[in-house]
């Protein structure tokens, strides 16, 4: 239980650094982002479960 927390704590911390990175980048299109962080929820969805997602 104590693992489990602590690793989707880990994966959380990652996203949000990667949402903020993410808003430096520019994009080619107005109002439209790159998405990275979401890939973070993406594993956490095929590893750990989507109820944790």
């Amino acid at each position: 239980m104590v693992r489990r927390t602590a690793f989707l704590s880990i994966l959380t911390a990652l996203s949000s650094v990667m949402y903020t990175v993410e808003n430096f980048l520019p994009f080619p299109v107005p109002f439209g982002r790159w998405g990275f962080s979401n890939s973070v929820v993406l594993l956490v969805a095929s590893e750990v479960g989507l109820l944790d997602a």
